[in-house]
């Protein structure tokens, strides 16, 4: 049987900037702290909030309490007395909402105030013994500003989620649009809202904040790579946590073919970056994805001068004497700013889709990518008759840069959601779905399939796409036209699959619902993920490029 707390006695308070509760869980060494910080007070309006409601989940089984917000001293205290009785093992979870002084859900811009922590194992303890489940109080079902700024506004860079509440964010440009930037950006940033962290370094060793020695940091550029190594990579892989910085173009417009690791040293002491030696082809707008087996593909881009896409990949392997390039892989045809996602299909197989070919138009090609330890191989999935175990795909629009999220509905379809980008003769900003129609999947699979719900903004590029955990997808802010100087959009919405949803529909059901808008219009942000939050980093405007950070949290 599982044993239970007899007897939890928290902290009477915590503080409303960034405080926590914590209670030790008796015969353990160990202590559960509820971490709080608030996103931005003056978007959230807080003057009617009186108290909130805890809702821990445990196993399966929910426990609610009371707490009281005091406005003078900034504390909460649990009402009428701390917490018991909960398990002391399990994944646990923790979410906060805010009511009002007559008992009523506190409301900003049709969005419940509250926050969401991630699940947490309670045996996964850190050195101290403390279980940390961090919670951003902002809009459940919409962004607010983070609170805490970029400090250099830029557009087209990367932002990476690190640990549980940190972001890397690398490169990008502050000056001009995102068809003629300038102004590079030399900083990189590492952001950590809980840990009070905001750090800086450029690659000329000048560094700021109190995250340490930086390494060798990478040079400024756009259009580059950065691949967190554990969305593909096995368990037992080296370097697994490590983030790869890679490729991309400088502010003469030459394609680049270096390569970092970021490696953190903990996630509230920033990291380290390590410049690989390899003589990789330099290539922008390339398509990167990590394998189980430890490799990294780097495939397809644009080289410097004309900027005609390029037609191979090359595999990356990683091992605990190093980091060498495996190989080279010719593809079926050559492209740019493509997209790939993986089939869970027991062979690690990639589809890579989209993008942009030699003459500069959209593309509908799809091609395959199914991986094996001994050689890697790419199949044009247009092919007919088809060359892959008889397999054909080939996307419903031609897109240029789009950009997918996988969603899952009862463990068995899996599919990919492709949002925006679309040509216009193809009703321009739509979305479709790539589907599979058995996990593991079984060839020959289905291919790309209308999305029969249509969205709500129209959104053709520049925009973020994001899975979350509840198997929906998030998507906001971008370009509503394929002008690119077109103002973008600061529309959300969340599209979630039908559970209806079937291997032999001729389209996929279900429903895009409006969710809360970014404070502002903005194209070609960041989007970094971790669970339940989702982050909008910088920005193009329209105008200009923002140093706004934006979270969003999940809805209840």
């Amino acid at each position: 049987m599982r044993s239970r707390l007899q007897a939890l006695a928290l902290a009477a308070s915590m503080t409303v900037a960034c405080g926590r509760a914590t209670t030790h869980v008796p015969g353990t060494n160990r202590d559960l702290s509820i971490q709080v910080v608030f996103a931005d007070r003056n978007a959230l309006h807080l003057s009617t909030l009186a108290w909130f409601s805890l809702v821990l989940s445990v196993g399966g089984e929910s426990y609610t309490y009371a707490l009281n917000y005091d406005a003078g001293s900034s504390t909460l205290s649990f009402v009428p007395a701390a917490p018991t009785d909960l398990p002391v093992e399990g994944i646990v979870t923790a979410t906060l909402q805010a009511y009002d002084y007559g008992g009523q859900p506190v409301v900003t811009d049709g969005a419940y105030v509250g926050g969401r922590s991630n699940p947490v194992d309670l045996a996964a303890a850190d050195a101290a013994g403390t279980v940390k489940l961090p919670i951003v109080i902002g809009k459940l079902g919409g962004f607010v500003p983070l609170g805490v700024d970029l400090s250099r506004a830029r557009f087209l860079h990367t932002a990476t989620a690190v640990g549980p509440t940190a972001l890397l964010v690398v490169g990008g440009a502050g000056l001009g649009t995102p068809l003629a930037a300038t102004g590079f950006v030399d900083l990189i940033e590492w952001l950590d809202r809980f840990a009070h962290q905001h750090c800086t370094a450029t690659s000329g060793g000048v560094a700021s904040g109190d995250c340490g020695a930086w390494g060798t940091v990478p040079p400024p550029r756009v259009d580059h790579v950065a691949l967190a190594l554990a969305t593909g990579f096995g368990p037992a892989c080296p370097h697994r946590d490590a983030i790869l910085v890679a490729l991309g173009r400088d502010e003469a417009g030459a394609a680049l073919g270096d390569a970092y690791l970021f490696e953190a040293a903990g996630f509230a002491s920033g990291g380290a970056f390590t410049k690989l030696s390899l003589a990789l082809t330099p290539r922008a707008g390339a398509t990167a994805y990590a394998t189980r087996d430890c490799r990294v593909v780097l495939a397809a881009g644009h080289g410097s001068g004309d900027l005609t896409p390029i037609a191979d990949a090359e595999v990356l392997s990683f091992a605990p004497g190093g980091v060498t390039i495996a190989g080279r892989v010719t593809l079926p045809r050559p492209t740019v700013h493509a997209m790939a996602f993986r089939l869970d299909n027991g062979i690690d197989e990639v589809i890579v889709a989209g993008g942009e070919d030699a003459s500069g138009a959209a593309v509908k090609s799809a091609m395959s990518l199914p991986n094996n330890v001994a050689s890697l191989v790419a199949y044009d999935l247009d092919a007919d008759p088809p060359t892959y175990n008889g397999a054909r795909a080939t996307m419903r629009c031609a897109r240029l840069g789009p950009v997918a999220a996988r969603l899952q509905v009862g463990g068995i379809l899996a599919s990919t959601l492709i949002v925006g980008d679309g040509s216009p003769a193809c009703a321009g900003g739509g979305a479709e779905m790539f589907r599979a129609s058995s996990s593991p999947v079984e060839l020959p699979y289905d291919g790309f399939v209308d999305v029969s719900a249509a969205i709500h903004t129209p959104r053709f590029v520049g925009h973020g796409v994001a899975a979350l955990p509840d198997g929906s997808a998030l998507i906001f802010g971008g370009h509503t036209s394929a002008d690119v100087a077109s103002p973008p959009t600061k529309a959300a919405e969340r599209f979630v699959l039908s559970a209806q949803f079937s291997a032999a529909a001729a389209a996929a059901g279900g429903d895009f619902s409006e969710q809360g808008a970014l404070s502002g219009p903005r194209a070609f942000q960041a989007t970094a993920v971790r669970g339940v939050w989702v982050w909008a980093v910088g920005g193009f405007t329209g105008t200009e490029a923002t140093a706004q950070v934006e979270i969003y949290t999940l809805g209840l």
